[in-house]
């Protein structure tokens, strides 16, 4: 470059020499005492990429001796990506290409210092000519479950509804609640109980409105809502809906049940003491919970409010229209009213124990509008200053704080049947009344004959014949002819002495005869009334019944005559069985003890009541120690279970009212809201008592006679329940032939047959249930399966085979299991008969002699025979004791209700 094109101007230039000269030292080179010339740097294009660069001269630094001049490296051909090049923020890292720095700030140079050919040629000779280890093998491993990478809990509301999912499945855990609603109400803003919660879910749970499921989190809230009727219908309340609620020409218009949401995202309201609405949400289509939980502004709340936790479970509020229920067996509509008197509000507590006065109940569709059997007397209002109403201002525009309405007082006097006692009367004690007849007392093994004769001594003439081909022939009937009798109201043809029950071949030979079918038969008529249990037993008292009584407040002509006519029925065949020592399970005692003694409530005295309801002497004595000023709030339960009511309309009885109320509370939670003397209910008491013309005081005073009186009649009658430990050593067992123990030996079993036979008794469940599933349909239905898991099964299903009744009578012979060979015949059947029982290997049984004989060729074919593995297709019986098991199973079940005689 010429130095006098540089943009300096001659005084510039002299200036700069100086300076250069100053601070740059004397070199012996002579060419370097001459002025330094700055080439100028022409604008031409970059240098090809392998060129190398001109590097320009630097000045040397003053403090720094002079160094010699370094000649340029010759150019590299190809980059080098170093592994070890650090790796820091973007910020750190040179802009240029990595490689070697000669020096520090070589990279701040516009320079192109690659050195990406380093070691190249001796990383490539050493993979040539380096030895190396061979390959080490890759180790089997499994690779374990997926699971997802541990990170924080999730929080807030969407935490709160994953944690309502049941870990591992996919289902949630659900809280049902019922709101029940009137349908004239036009009612669409409910209250959410926060304040109140533990209260209103009691009250839930108390009114069978309240569940806890876990569903899968696809069910649709249609199919919940389906559910929930079930579960309602289901209840000890028997909910129904009036009808007219489902349009069954239009799918989805089924308004017995509505879903509610939150109103406003479920925040709280000032307007309304803060208390938080729900409203009815229409449902357009399918809505599983899923959606619901994930629709949170309406189903969820902002701050979890339809969460409840401990564990977490997502509550959906379900309003019910115009529920209907059973209670002490009349129905009632008044559930709404309950409702919102007992919770007008979240935070008020009005009346906390008051219940609203209860609809009285109905106990048929066609009866509406009915009241209670209690007279109620309003109190008149108290006058105010000059004559005023105080329910009504003086002046008008002086507006009084609103006065809580007078609840109706109902009249204690009001309140007492004619027939119940003033009051317990517990502290004298109860005095049997003398026998009428001067006969000696009689014993449980003397009962059946006393009873036949005395029902004879007018009619000597007197029988009674039942016929048919099998005892469920027979007993249809009997039942024809005990409805004869009821009609009649004469019983004497059915206790006649000349009895004979029969059972008959098709050819006209007789099969089987005696007490054991007559046991049976008239079992077998009372197991007709068991299978329509709703509508001849009301539930009463520790799970007993009594007669159920329905079309309580309409004249008895309108009654229809069938009814009245099973009613009768059922009182006959009870007073029968008891005759011949069987208990009509699921009766109360207490029914018996109450109508034998005419209806006296003194006859359930305390000893009576501590053996078959102690809970209730227990109370019953708690409330004599009260009086009429105490604190009776812990009876609320009997009140409103047995009375319909509340304690809190008592808050003002006196000393004779307070007395009364106990024999009152006594008689309604053994037998019901109506009196003895009900058109429905005392054909019942005349048919249970044998009410022929001549024997009702005969009857009734068999059972004063009884030793011990009636308390130990009916102990005895009911102690009948057949168990095993009372059942064990009343069976024998005769010993079998040689043949048989040989077998046993062979066979690997070390026990004696009636060891074998006693473990099959003590055993539960269905045998070989696949096999059994396939024939089930072949055999009666007079045996319910349902408890065949029950300890006693087996034992009840025995002892009804070879006595002819489900009883157990410890005084009478012992059960006796015989093992017999086809060469040891006995009884009524021909040897052709009997080689073709024993050959199909069919059990006989002598209900009469209380014996079972079991055929023994068929039993060693048992023992003898091979099975297939448990694990095999059929696998069924995989043993001789299965096989053993399901034999002795299927016969006692298919001789029940037949014939099979020895």
């Amino acid at each position: 470059m010429d130095p006098n094109n540089l943009p300096f101007t001659p005084a510039q230039l002299a200036q700069l020499q100086a300076f250069l000269s100053a601070v740059m030292p004397a070199s012996a080179n002579p060419a370097s005492q001459q002025p330094p010339v700055v080439p100028a740097i022409p604008p031409a294009p970059p240098a090809p990429p392998h060129q190398p660069p001109i590097v320009p001269a630097i000045p040397p630094v003053p403090t720094v001796p002079p160094q010699p001049a370094i000649n340029p490296a010759p150019p590299i051909a190809s980059l080098y990506q170093s592994v070890r090049a650090p790796q820091g923020h973007p910020s750190l890292t040179p802009q240029q290409s990595g490689g070697f720095q000669p020096f520090v700030g070589a990279s701040s140079l516009s320079l192109p210092l690659t050195t990406s050919n380093v070691n190249q040629a001796r990383m490539a000779s050493a993979n040539a000519t380096v030895p190396r280890a061979p390959t080490l093998p890759v180790r089997g491993r499994r690779r374990g479950p997926a699971s997802a990478p541990p990170g924080l809990p999730l929080v807030g509301v969407a935490g709160e509804v994953r944690r309502c999912y049941v870990e591992g499945t996919g289902n949630v855990r659900l809280t049902i609640k019922v709101y029940p609603t009137d349908i004239q109400s036009t009612q669409s803003r409910f209250i959410m109980f926060r304040f109140r919660k533990a209260s209103f879910n009691q009250w839930l749970e108390q009114n069978s409105l309240y569940f806890e499921l876990e569903l899968p989190a696809t069910s649709t809230i249609q199919s919940i809502m389906e559910l929930t009727i079930a579960r309602m219908a289901s209840s000890s309340f028997s909910y129904q809906f009036p009808p007219g609620l489902v349009n069954a020409n239009v799918p989805g218009e089924d308004f017995r049940l509505r879903l509610l949401r939150l109103v406003s995202r479920g925040q709280a309201n000032s307007r309304h003491s803060g208390e938080v609405h729900l409203t009815p949400e229409p449902l357009l289509g399918p809505l599983t919970v899923e959606s619901m939980m994930q629709l949170k502004s309406k189903f969820v709340g902002a701050d979890s409010i339809c969460i409840e936790k401990s564990p977490n479970r997502f509550v959906i509020h379900l309003a019910a229209c115009s529920p209907s229920f059973i209670e002490n067996g009349r129905k009632h509509h008044c559930l709404a009213d309950r409702f919102a008197h007992r919770f007008p509000s979240d935070q008020q507590l009005l009346h906390p124990q008051d219940d609203p006065d209860t609809s009285g109940g109905e106990d048929n569709e066609e009866v509406s509008g009915e009241t209670p059997n209690v007279q109620v007397s309003v109190p008149e209002q108290n006058a105010g200053a000059g004559g005023t109403s105080a329910m009504q201002p003086a002046d008008p525009q002086v507006q009084p704080p609103l006065q809580p309405i007078p609840r109706a007082e109902p009249s204690l006097s009001s309140l007492q049947f004619s027939f119940l006692p003033d009051s317990l009367q517990w502290d004298t004690p109860w005095e049997h009344p003398r026998p009428i007849l001067s006969t000696p007392l009689i014993d449980r093994g003397d009962l059946p004959v006393a009873a036949y004769a005395d029902a004879s001594r007018n009619s000597p003439n007197a029988r009674l014949e039942i016929r048919g081909r099998n005892a469920s022939e027979c007993a249809e009937v009997y039942d024809q002819k005990l409805a004869e009798a009821a009609l009649a109201n004469d019983y004497t043809n059915m206790l006649a002495t000349d009895r004979d029950f029969t059972i008959l071949h098709e050819s006209g030979r007789t099969l089987s005869l005696g007490e054991g079918v007559e046991r049976e038969i008239i079992y077998l008529v009372f197991q007709k009334y068991l299978a329509q249990g709703a509508l001849y037993f009301a539930p009463r008292l520790d799970d007993r019944c009594s007669p159920q009584i329905s079309y309580s407040s309409i004249p008895s002509s309108r009654i229809p005559q069938n009814r009245l006519l099973m009613l009768k029925k059922l009182g006959a065949i009870c007073a029968l069985m008891m005759v011949v020592g069987q208990c009509p399970l699921p009766m109360d005692p207490s029914v018996f003890q109450f109508i034998v003694h005419d209806c006296n409530l003194r006859s359930l005295h305390p000893a009576f009541l501590a053996e078959w309801h102690p809970e209730m002497r227990q109370k019953l004595g708690h409330w004599l120690t009260l009086g009429p000023q105490d604190d009776i709030s812990m009876f609320q339960h009997l009140f409103v279970s047995y009375l319909g009511t509340s304690v809190a309309l008592y808050r003002d009885r006196d000393a004779s009212g307070h007395q009364a109320l106990g024999p009152l509370l006594l008689y309604q939670s053994l037998f019901g809201p109506d009196p003895p003397t009900h058109p429905s209910g005392k054909p019942s008491s005349k048919g249970l008592l044998c009410d022929a013309h001549r024997l009702i005081l005969h009857h009734r005073q068999l059972i004063r006679e009884f030793e011990g009186g009636s308390e130990t009649f009916f102990s005895l009658l009911w102690s009948n329940a057949v168990h095993w430990d009372t059942l064990g050593p009343l069976v024998r067992y005769p010993e079998p032939s040689l043949r048989v123990a040989e077998a046993l030996t062979v066979a690997g079993i070390p026990m004696s047959f009636g060891e074998l036979f006693s473990e099959f008794l003590e055993g539960t469940g269905i045998p070989c249930p696949n096999r059994f599933a396939e024939v089930k349909a072949s055999f009666s239905d007079l045996v319910d399966l349902s408890g065949v898991d029950h300890p006693d099964f087996r034992s009840r299903v025995f002892v009804w085979a070879t006595t002819g009744h489900p009883f157990l009578d410890p005084e009478l012979d012992s059960i006796c299991v015989h093992v017999r060979s086809s060469s040891s015949r006995t009884g009524m059947l021909t040897p052709t008969q009997h080689a073709l029982m024993h050959d199909q290997g069919k059990f006989a049984f002598g209900t009469c002699g209380r014996r079972m004989h079991i055929p023994e060729d068929h039993l060693v074919r048992m023992m003898e025979a091979t099975y297939p593995p448990p694990d095999s297709v059929t696998g069924e019986p995989a043993s001789f004791k299965d096989a053993f098991a399901y034999w002795a199973f299927t016969e006692l079940i298919n001789s029940i209700g037949e014939h099979s005689a020895i």
